[in-house]
């Protein structure tokens, strides 16, 4: 945060700022990590972290990971799952 309250001194507007935040390493890799618990109910793998933050930086924004994630394989497969045994309680 300090870093961001220099910034702004320095005449660095605030949409500025924020955007930096956004698209930092650190925050790029918590919304990741949180978006892959919540859907996949599992960890992210720290190659699969670098790739999603790579992707971000290029233009993918935050709804286009989620949308992917849901349209993975692998939510699907767990959803599925989840609906299966959801049925047979």
């Amino acid at each position: 945060m300090k870093n961001a309250v220099s910034a702004m001194d320095a005449g660095e507007s605030k949409v500025s700022v924020i955007r930096d935040i956004l698209y930092s390493d650190e925050h790029l890799s918590l919304f990741i990590s949180t978006q892959y618990l919540r859907l996949l109910e599992r960890s992210a793998e720290p190659s699969a972290i670098e790739a999603w933050k790579n992707r971000m930086k290029s233009g993918l924004n935050q709804q286009g990971l989620i949308k992917e994630l849901l349209l993975s394989q692998e939510y699907f497969d767990l959803s599925m799952k989840k609906g299966y045994e959801r049925n047979n309680k």
